[in-house]
This record gives C-alpha cells, structure tokens and sequence, in this order.
C-alpha cells in the first residue's frame, strides 16, 4: 500500500509539473504506468482504498461542486471572483495550493468560460465592476439617445393621459457590444482576455433603470423649491434602498428571460493574479 501511495504521490506531481490539470482519473492512470500494471484489479484492492488518492477524489469532487453551484447561481460570474471564492472555502491563497493544477485548464472552468488555449493568466476583474459598468454602459446610451432626440417615446392613451413606452434598444443590451466597451476601458485588446461568463443581464438592466428613474424625473420636470426638495428627498431614499438591497441570483427565471435576448452565455478569457487582491471599485 505504501508503495502504491508513493507511486499516486509522484504521478500527481508529474501532472503538475507538466502544467496539466489534476484529476483522480488521470493519476490513477498515470499510477499504475509508474507501476507497470494493467489495472487496479491486480492490487487485490480498489483504488479508493490509497490515502493519498482518496484524499484527491474528495477534494476534487468539492471543487467541483462548488464551481457547478457558483456558475450556476450567478447570472454574471467572472473567472477571478470564482478563484477568489474558491480559495476562501478551502482557506488557502491560491489555486495553486489545492494542488489540482492551473486554475485556466480546469475541465469546468474551460468548459463554463470557453478559454483559449494560450491563455496563461485570470483577468483581475470583478463582478462588481462589471455592474459598475453595466451602469455607465446605459446611462451612455440613454444620454446619447435623448441627445438625438429618440430616447424616450410618448404616446396618447385611451383616457387621454401621457405614459412612457419602454427603450427596447436599452432594454435588450447586447452582450458582445457590452464587453467590448469593458474591454475599451479596461484597456485590453479583445473582450475574450476579460474571463466574463454571462448569462443574462435583464434584471440588473431594470435594476438600474428604475434606480435611474428618480433622478431622470428630478432634472426633467420643472417645479418649484418645495416640489424640488420633496423630490431629492424621494430621491435619495430610492438610491438608499437600491444600494442597501443584496441582488440574489438565480440559475433560472421566466420573467428575466423574457426581459432580454442575452441569455445566451458569453464565455470568456484573462490576467494571473493573486486571489486575494480583490478589487471592489470601479475603474
């Protein structure tokens, strides 16, 4: 049995070495040619009965979990917060230390972020910003569009009283585009080096415009200094309780699908950084 380990030990370091990512299957195999064996069988014992591979098949199996879940809650993940959380789970300072390889050549991660295959480093960007972003992204595109005259169009109802008719063009943001103009700002060349997973965006979409609603109505409409005063009052609390609330995410929703068409998954590449330099403002 010592031998065996020993054997276990050395092949999930040569799997390491090679840059390679690290599952139980691939040094179970790589075992057994350091053993010159055909199978597990021959032992007399399963393979799961080897310390140093049992401990490998639990805490793959948690990593993977916990990446499944992560991905799955979120409806905007990127690369670097799931490395960050990961790593605060297992209490460790990077990936690294898991002994599982490259973070950039997990099966899970190539699979739910599409990575290159040259790709060497996690872009240090968080999800944070990305809603920082999302916010400058429609706060431009409706300036731009009242400039021209078209962001807003007014239509006469049956009883005679005005209402606004949503912006789909602000409503259904497309993804490409969006990503594009983080990858402007953040100064990088192409939208695949920012490691950004998203599924959908249609409820941070209204989030943001009806937290934007308050302040539209304030600078439009012309009052007088009471109405002025009782109207930054409203102001203020509707930023108050948009801030103070947690956004939850879920992996599943009707009436977000129907908000956009970007429930299509952006999958993307990135820069290697220290998990534990986390970035919580906006550039």
């Amino acid at each position: 049995m010592e031998k065996v380990d020993r054997a276990v030990t050395n092949a999930r370091r040569n799997i390491i070495a090679a840059g390679e990512s690290v599952t139980a299957w691939k040094v179970s195999q790589d075992t057994l040619l350091i053993l010159n064996l055909d199978s597990w069988s021959s032992l007399g014992f399963p393979m799961q009965e080897v310390p140093s591979l049992h401990r490998l098949m639990l805490t793959e199996g948690k990593i993977n979990a916990f990446i499944h879940c992560f991905v799955g809650v979120q409806r905007v993940t990127t690369l670097y917060d799931l490395e960050v959380a990961i790593c605060k789970n297992e209490g460790v300072d990077n990936f690294e230390k898991l002994e599982l390889g490259p973070l950039l050549r997990h099966p899970l991660v190539l699979h739910y972020f599409s990575l290159k295959s040259d790709a060497t480093e996690v872009f240090k960007i968080t999800g944070e910003e990305v809603f920082c972003f999302l916010w400058k992204y429609i706060h431009g595109k409706k300036k731009k569009k009242s400039q021209n005259n078209e962001s807003v169009e007014v239509e006469e109802s049956l009883d005679g009283k005005k209402k606004r008719k949503k912006n789909k063009y602000i409503n259904n943001i497309q993804v490409d585009k969006f990503l594009n103009f983080i990858a402007k700002r953040r100064s990088v060349a192409s939208k695949e080096e920012l490691c950004i997973r998203i599924q959908n965006l249609g409820m941070h979409v209204s989030a943001i415009q009806k937290a934007m609603s308050p302040q539209t109505a304030i600078l439009k409409k012309p009052v007088d200094a009471t109405s002025i005063s009782q109207r930054v009052e409203s102001f203020s609390s509707a930023r108050k309780d948009f801030r103070g609330k947690n956004i939850r995410f879920a992996s599943s929703s009707s009436n977000d699908d129907e908000d956009s068409d970007d429930s299509k998954d952006a999958n993307l590449p990135s820069q290697n950084v220290a998990s534990s330099d986390r970035v919580t403002s906006c550039p």
